[in-house]
């Protein structure tokens, strides 16, 4: 039931995904109560009495964690190393914030970055101009960007970017990779 609550407190919800398909409170046949019912009915009265308290909340994550599907499928088209994982990317940066009692929010590389003090980029991999042009802004104005491995390495039409990884982000960083 805690793990209920932490879900609550973090903004949880299933509309869609695989936590749609999840039956433990409607089984299949229904000419019988599922076992999870009872503790299911506890809750909601626990919810009712909790609902004035939390009515008009919302979480408010300040670490972001960038996650994009067209970088994702351009590394796992070509990923030159068996061994690299674009999703195995994600582990140690999740690892640093599951571990802290903080909200994190997992957003696409077009949504606004002003409410975040740290946004995680693993394996950023396609950089458009404008998704580049965002992230400078939102460093120069006091942001801090953690990049991953093979980050700002393709353009929007997944080509090499003309200059060397991180492309567009290599005076903001003050750094390149000068051979892969």
């Amino acid at each position: 039931m805690a793990l209920t609550w932490l879900s609550i407190g973090s903004g949880a919800s299933a509309p869609g995904g695989q936590e749609e398909y999840h039956g433990g409170c409607s089984p299949a046949r229904m000419d019988r109560p599922c076992p999870s019912i009872t503790k299911s009915s506890r809750l909601v009265k626990k919810f009712d009495k909790a609902g004035s308290a939390l009515s008009g909340t919302s979480p408010h994550a300040e670490v972001a964690l960038i996650n994009d599907f067209n970088s994702r499928w351009a590394i796992n088209f070509q990923r030159h190393s068996g061994a690299f994982d674009p999703v195995g990317e994600w582990l140690p940066f999740t690892a640093l914030c599951v571990n802290r009692p903080q909200a994190v929010d997992v957003i696409s590389p077009d949504a606004p970055l002003d409410q975040y003090k740290f946004v995680e980029a693993p394996a950023l991999n396609v950089l458009p101009p404008a998704v580049a042009e965002r992230l400078i802004a939102y460093v120069k104005n006091g942001g801090h960007l953690l990049l991953g491995p093979r980050s700002a390495m393709k353009d929007e039409y997944n080509a090499l970017q003309p200059a060397r990884q991180p492309g567009p982000l290599v005076d903001l960083l003050g750094g390149r990779v000068e051979q892969f």
